[in-house]
């Protein structure tokens, strides 16, 4: 057991304040949290290794062989697409992830009582039903620089050739003697494949069919894998997010875990849909530690820094939902902060033990704040701490300040630490002051180690 401390003076003798700290160098590290992150650099040096294995659980992608030989409980994803292919660049270097055509050409040769073109979706405006399918009509969409060709999801031998591919990823990552523990499907929520609705697919003249289909590719692959399967399903949560996510078994939420966002209400209850049917849920950030400085007037506010205030504010909306125990739900903050070290981009305020949830997330205050704009501000009690969540909502409402500032006390008979973003406690408050998009956590003086004498 570590401890945080803070020098208080209290008449004119010199206490120490601790807080409880429940987060170890092995995995798992803690009992109140899961991590995880995205690892799309692949060369760290070693020191870096041993500390991103001394903090998170999981890890999608990056070199396996540094983090299975640090830390071998840790869980690895390898990444890869199931719905589209990378068409291939001079400039590409084949693989079995994303741009797996010449892969696929040879399975086909040695499978032939499957048809290559079959395995590929088809704009019947321009090779209708009564011609031959044929690669030039294709269904083609661009993501970035590259141009991919969509996959048929219900295909028998598209599915038959899936199956083999997606456990040659999963074996001897990379050449090396490690298997990973799962596999991560890229743009897989509806909002990415909605753009080749748009075409008259020859496949599917009934869009829903496709839905089904999707789903059922993901029941098909994760059954014959038998690993558990993520999906990036982004921001969205909707019914089609729903039903993916648990075919697959698990959701990377790019983007969703976002303060700024007037919705984070309705993304909680979609998690605890997902939670409660036995889903894996990954909550990933939505800016970076650099990125604030996209908002212009986003004050530090009770934190030392921008980047602190902002990341205190993803902790506060994980504990707004973390489930008993925190297995099942893992939250990152650096996804997308790949050109600084992870060891930089870490709020020690997470190795602080809030204990375990009393109850679910409830209103503590909705109404007007001072500038009379409509807020909502949450609660979530801990056996050790409280944490309030307040996001931003209206969703124009960007002003970030000071002003912005609402005051709510908080119960007597209990003396009150508020938690800042290095792990520290300030001094005791007995109300607390909340801003648009801020988050608080409050430790419950009851609840902390005894001070040294």
């Amino acid at each position: 057991m570590k401890t945080i401390l803070i020098l208080l003076g209290v008449c004119s003798r010199v206490l120490a304040v601790q807080a409880p700290v429940d987060y170890k160098p092995t995995v798992p590290h803690s009992s109140h949290i899961t991590m995880m992150l995205s690892d799309y650099r692949y060369h760290q040096i070693p020191t870096e290794y041993t500390w991103t294995t001394n903090h998170y659980d999981h890890v999608m992608s990056g070199d396996i062989q540094q983090y299975r030989k640090r830390a071998p409980s840790m869980k690895y994803y390898s990444y890869a697409l199931n719905l589209t292919i990378i068409r291939e660049t001079p400039g590409d270097k084949p693989d079995l992830a994303m741009t797996y055509y010449r892969d696929m050409q040879k399975w086909y040769a040695a499978n032939t009582k499957y048809q290559l073109e079959d395995a590929f979706l088809h704009d019947a405006s321009i090779c209708p039903g009564s011609r031959p399918k044929t690669e030039t009509c294709r269904v083609q969409t661009s993501w970035g620089q590259h141009t991919h060709w969509v996959v048929h999801p219900g295909d028998p031998g598209l599915r038959a050739y899936d199956a083999d591919r997606i456990q040659r990823i999963t074996t001897k990552v990379g050449g090396t003697a490690h298997s990973a523990d799962g596999i991560f499907f890229d743009q897989h929520s509806s909002g990415d494949f909605n753009y080749w609705k748009t075409f008259s697919i020859r496949e599917y003249p009934v869009w829903s069919r496709y839905e089904n289909d999707v789903v059922d590719l993901l029941v098909f692959e994760r059954k014959s894998l038998g690993k558990i399967i993520l999906i990036n399903t982004s921001e969205l949560i909707g019914p089609m997010e729903q039903r993916m996510v648990l075919a697959a078994g698990g959701a990377h939420m790019e983007l969703l875990n976002n303060p700024f966002s007037n919705e984070m209400r309705e993304r909680w209850s979609f998690i605890d849909v997902l939670l409660k049917q036995g889903a894996f849920v990954e909550m990933v950030n939505a800016y970076t530690w650099n990125g604030i400085s996209r908002k212009p007037g986003f004050t530090p506010g009770s934190q030392m820094t921008r980047p602190m205030r902002l990341k205190m504010g993803e902790l506060c909306s994980y504990y707004m939902v973390v489930p008993i125990p925190a297995t099942n739900l893992a939250v990152d903050m650096v996804n997308d902060g790949w050109n600084d070290n992870y060891s930089w981009q870490w709020l020690r305020a997470i190795e602080a033990d809030v204990g375990t949830p009393t109850g679910p997330r409830a209103i503590a205050y909705q109404g007007l704040d001072s500038l009379g704009k409509q807020i909502l501000i949450w609660r979530r009690e801990f056996d050790k701490a409280v944490v309030f969540m307040h996001y931003q909502k209206p969703w124009d409402y960007e002003n970030y300040g000071d002003s912005t500032a609402f005051s709510l006390p908080l119960p007597s008979g209990e003396t009150w630490y508020p938690l800042k973003g290095d792990g520290t406690l300030a001094d005791p408050v007995t109300s607390v002051n909340i801003r648009n998009v801020e988050g608080v956590i409050l430790f419950k003086g009851s609840a902390l180690p005894p001070s040294p004498q």
